[in-house]
């Protein structure tokens, strides 16, 4: 095991590097605010659960759960139109009802 090497994550399109704070789609970086890569970073990290809209303020925002949950759908907004997140792409942002969101990885046949 070497160095400090970050963490890169890798959901096909998209790859993301935590020590240069950036995401790429198809090999394109795509430009985003710390608070956006903040949370897209926490949301690619756990694709395929649902997370709440108090988690998300919590691990993006450091806010507790009370807070005004208008600016988390607000954000996923912005988020979703910046990363293509689509059918297209194979990753989908699904909002749960009443709760959070789910981002849905489509694997390729």
């Amino acid at each position: 095991t070497g160095g400090g090497g970050g963490w890169v994550e890798e959901v096909l399109p998209y790859k993301f590097d935590l020590d240069k704070r950036s995401v790429s789609l198809n090999g394109e970086l795509i430009d985003l605010t710390d608070r956006e890569f903040d949370l897209a970073s926490y949301l690619f990290r756990r694709h395929g659960r649902i997370v709440s809209r108090a988690a998300l303020l919590e691990n993006a925002w450091n806010l507790g759960g009370d807070v005004n949950t208008r600016t988390v759908d607000t954000h996923v907004s912005r988020l979703r139109q910046a990363l293509a997140l689509s059918a297209e792409s194979g990753v989908r942002m699904t909002p749960v009802y009443g709760y959070g969101y789910r981002l849905d990885v489509q694997k390729a046949d």
